[in-house]
């Protein structure tokens, strides 16, 4: 007759093995779900990071190519024969003076009504005329120098405050994609480590599993020894195998 301490103990033996695989599967398929979302979450935080540097770089470029006009018409930078190369550092000449509208217009109009008086008086130009013409184009220009000297910085600081607004935009870009850099990284920096932690975290349990089936097994076999022997005539411990 078969010996029911053996078939208790193979049956343990066999549930044994059965429960540790199952414990090793199972932290494994959860090392594995918990690191595979911890990768997804990083796609994830890559796919936004490369969304903002695409939003952000018409921005960027504008500042770049501000920059660059800037320091052309500051004659610090780009091709020295462009026109109006160096023009915002040049001081204001007697050029850009007879070259501002303002005063060729005034000049203009002033002369034309002096024109006319002559014409009145049957195309005769007076000595006094020819003073008054003369009187006039000195007022003129005196008045409109200043005028025109005003204009020139005015125009210059204007040009100046549009390149530099540009500027401002193309920083204000770069910063706020060094900032999604930084957030970029810590947050990828603690996905990647969650998902190696995540993949870490399955060897313990399944150590433990494996420690737990030898002790099993160990146990099991001593159990199989007992049920192998009987106890001799004498009652001592000692036995023959059956």
């Amino acid at each position: 007759m078969p010996n029911p301490l053996i078939a208790v103990a193979v049956a343990k033996a066999g549930g044994s093995v059965l429960k540790a695989k199952n414990a090793k599967k199972a932290a494994k398929k959860a090392a594995e779900t918990e690191a595979a979302g911890q990768e997804k979450a990083l796609a994830l935080q890559k796919e936004m990071f490369d969304k903002q540097v695409a939003l952000q770089e018409p921005f960027r470029q504008a500042g770049v190519t501000s920059t660059a006009e800037l320091m052309r018409q500051m004659g610090l930078g780009g091709d020295a024969a462009s026109q109006g190369y160096g023009n915002m550092l040049r001081d204001f000449t007697m050029a850009d003076y007879q070259a501002d509208p303002g005063y060729g217009f005034r000049l203009q109009e002033g002369l034309k009504g002096l024109d006319r008086q002559a014409a009145a008086r049957g195309g005769l130009i007076s000595g006094a005329a020819l003073k008054a013409a003369s009187d006039f184009a000195g007022k003129q220009a005196s008045a409109e120098y200043s005028n025109a000297y005003n204009r020139y910085n005015q125009n210059r600081g204007m040009r100046y405050d549009m390149l530099t607004g540009q500027q401002n935009v193309g920083a204000n870009a770069v910063n706020a994609l060094g900032e999604s850099g930084r957030n970029y990284a810590n947050v990828g920096g603690t996905n990647l480590v969650g998902a190696a932690n995540a993949r870490a975290s399955q060897y313990a349990p399944i150590a433990n599993a494996n420690n737990a089936l030898i002790g099993n097994l160990t146990s099991f076999g001593t159990d199989l020894l007992g049920g192998f022997k009987k106890p001799s005539s004498s009652g001592s411990s000692s036995g023959t195998w059956v």
